[in-house]
């Protein structure tokens, strides 16, 4: 719903809040169906790997949720550990966003207490917590694509290669015969 939205960890509030009435109804539509883009990509690249294609829904839904809660990261993070293939190929900058998600998160809660309930805060304060949660999210979300696509491109590079071999085999016995 986005025609009521009250300061979260999400982007959509503080975009809503700047924009102009005429253009309500067209930002409602491309913040609400962007998510359904990716499903058919990722059903192209990934189709012999449905965990991985539903780890990167659940994170990007993370991400795109109108009004995101710190549940629906926990959830994410607690996917990728059923993906450990992916998960050993993730680089330090995941790590680092992991370790940093926790603090946007805390000064958010102290900004929500400033701005809502003394009246004291400002509303861009708010905005810069839930953009850094957002762009640390965002960061494990897309290293963890990346990685889950150099497995792809890993076992692709080997099935062809072995392939290749076995043909070349085949080719060599049928010389000799």
């Amino acid at each position: 719903n986005f025609d009521n939205l009250t300061p979260n960890l999400g982007m959509h509030w503080y975009l809503f809040i700047n924009t102009f009435s005429r253009f309500r109804v067209y930002f409602t539509m491309m913040c609400a169906g962007f998510l359904f883009v990716f499903p058919l990509p990722f059903r192209l690249r990934f189709e012999h790997y449905p965990m991985e294609m539903i780890i990167m829904l659940q994170l990007l839904r993370t991400i795109m949720n109108p009004e995101p809660t710190v549940q629906d990261m926990i959830m994410g993070l607690a996917m990728i550990t059923l993906a450990p293939r992916s998960l050993a190929r993730m680089n330090l900058a995941s790590v680092i966003s992991l370790m940093a998600l926790p603090v946007p998160v805390v000064i958010y809660v102290i900004d929500y207490w400033l701005f809502l309930e003394t009246g004291g805060g400002n509303a861009n304060y708010m905005y810069f917590q839930g953009l850094a949660y957002n762009l640390f999210a965002s960061v494990i979300c897309i290293n963890f694509i990346s990685s889950s696509m150099r497995r792809d491109k890993s076992l692709r590079v080997t099935d062809k290669n072995e392939k290749l071999a076995s043909q070349k085999e085949l080719a060599s016995e049928k010389n000799e015969s």
